[in-house]
C-alpha cells in the first residue's frame, strides 16, 4: 500500500510535478522545460477519497501525451510503463521514468521538437 503522502514527499523533490485529481486517483504531471509540447504523466493508483492505495488495486502507470499551449492533451506520444506496488515502487518507478523520458527525447528527435 502507498499513501498520497509517501507519493507526495517522492515526486514534489522535483518541483516541476502538478498534482491533480482524476476520477479516484491522483495525478502527476511532468512537462519538460525543452519540449514543452510534452507531459509526462503518473497514475498514482492512490485514491483521493482514502489516500491510499487499496490492496489489490492497479499499478501505477506512466506515460508520455503530446499538449498544445493551453496544456490540453493532443494525443498519446508514449505507451505506458506499469509499475507494480511493491516495497520497490520508488526505484521501479524512477526506472520507469527513466525509460519513458529517454523515448520521448529520441521520438522528439523524430519528429523535430527539440
Amino acid at each position: 500500500m502507498i499513501t498520497e503522502t509517501e507519493f507526495d514527499n517522492y515526486l514534489t523533490k522535483e518541483k516541476n510535478w502538478v498534482k491533480s485529481k482524476s476520477g479516484y486517483e491522483y495525478v502527476y504531471d511532468y512537462t519538460m522545460k525543452q519540449i514543452p509540447s510534452v507531459m509526462i504523466k503518473v497514475l498514482s493508483s492512490v485514491n483521493t477519497g482514502e489516500g491510499k492505495s487499496n490492496k489489490g488495486s492497479h499499478a501505477i502507470r506512466i506515460f508520455a501525451v503530446r499538449i498544445d499551449k493551453d496544456g490540453k492533451i493532443i494525443r498519446g506520444y508514449i505507451k505506458k510503463q506499469i509499475v507494480h506496488l511493491t516495497t520497490n515502487w520508488r526505484e521501479d518507478l524512477l526506472n520507469a521514468y527513466k525509460i519513458i523520458m529517454s523515448q520521448v527525447v529520441v521520438r522528439a528527435r523524430k519528429d523535430r521538437l527539440l
